[in-house]
């Protein structure tokens, strides 16, 4: 359970309800899924029972993404597989007593890392897309946002040695001893690299930090000199965006999809500079986690609908209920397809 000010909350997300009678929702108009809320002055946000979360496609075929299931009532947490033309569901890890946090990453080589969290301990382990071969990857505390270089020989991920903030964004080979420090705490990204994508090109593309201010990156991992580029075209610490909730890449180098928390779901050209809005938020629907299908038809999504919860009178309780669900979204006609996984 997380509890917040949630005037706070809504100034920050640039939600614009001021109602304050029993009706608990506004429709918008345009969208029959999205409502705003009415402005609470302290509110709870709490799961359903169980969530579908954080997909990522296999890059070598568009049919198939693997996610984890959350059944928060038997204390449950999976790693599956997924593939959307068989309908098939192959569990690939489990366990009672760890949560799998993040998206996980599938390579070209056919392994997927995932952040697997124990207490206040995480850890980045792999496994083979049969479910074989499950290793612990990383060795001290905090590790986050893995991702797979385009061949899949080496994974990087983000690194914080005392549960803070983020202080390094570290490598390693596949079949590697070594760790190799890219990014380090002090330098001006401060360590800081995270929702990393990696193209077929072997183009890295970060949310990242220059000077402090949170920018888009984007890195050449072929170059011998590891360096991001600002993607000028996007300050998401400008409060119309929020935060950053998902950020992927085409395999085209110059489509990047992104989703930020107080505005919506874009597409940005980065040849041109042209950012587009492809579906916004509202209080009752979001996306977060994204990942492009290899061939650039469609993203995968996690999508989070909210309700307030309303006692037996009708009033509300003081509860915000967020269900996750696996959505996928046709670039063509946006085109919203929820994909049935109970």
């Amino acid at each position: 359970m997380r509890t917040y000010n949630l005037l706070i909350l809504l100034i920050i997300m640039g939600l614009v309800s001021c109602r304050k009678d029993k009706t608990p929702l506004i429709n918008l108009g345009e969208d029959p899924e999205c409502y705003t809320f009415p402005m609470l002055m302290q509110s709870s946000f709490f799961e359903e029972d169980s969530v579908y979360k954080q997909p990522c496609f296999n890059p070598n075929n568009q049919n198939e993404f693997v996610f984890h299931y959350r059944d928060n009532v038997h204390n449950s947490f999976q790693l599956v597989k997924y593939n959307i033309q068989t309908k098939q569901k192959t569990t690939l890890f489990q366990s009672n007593y760890h949560k799998i946090s993040g998206q996980p990453k599938w390579s070209r080589k056919g392994w997927i890392a995932f952040t697997r969290t124990s207490g206040y301990v995480d850890h980045i382990f792999i496994i083979k897309e049969n479910g074989d071969s499950l290793r612990q990857f990383t060795t001290n505390t905090a590790n986050h946002s893995p991702t797979w270089n385009s061949s899949g020989d080496n994974l990087y991920w983000q690194y914080s040695a005392v549960l803070g903030a983020p202080d390094s964004f570290l490598k390693k080979g596949l079949y590697g001893f070594e760790t190799d420090t890219i990014l380090k705490k002090g330098d001006m990204h401060a360590g800081v690299s995270s929702y990393n994508d990696v193209n077929i090109n072997n183009l890295l593309l970060s949310g990242t930090l220059f000077n402090n201010v949170p920018f888009l990156g984007i890195a050449d991992l072929n170059s011998n000199q590891f360096s991001f580029s600002k993607i000028v075209s996007v300050d998401f610490n400008n409060p119309n965006f929020g935060g950053l909730l998902g950020l992927t890449f085409s395999n085209n180098n110059q489509d990047i999809y992104a989703s930020f928390n107080g505005n919506g779901l874009y597409k940005l050209n980065t040849n041109n500079g042209i950012l587009t809005l492809l579906i916004p938020f509202c209080d009752s629907k979001r996306y977060e986690i994204i990942s492009c299908s290899p061939d650039e038809k469609v993203l995968i999504c996690e999508r989070i609908d909210s309700r307030l919860e309303l006692n037996a009178d009708g009033q509300i309780t003081g509860k915000i209920i967020e269900k996750s669900s696996i959505y996928l979204i046709d670039l063509t006609t946006l085109k919203e397809t929820k994909i049935e996984l109970d």
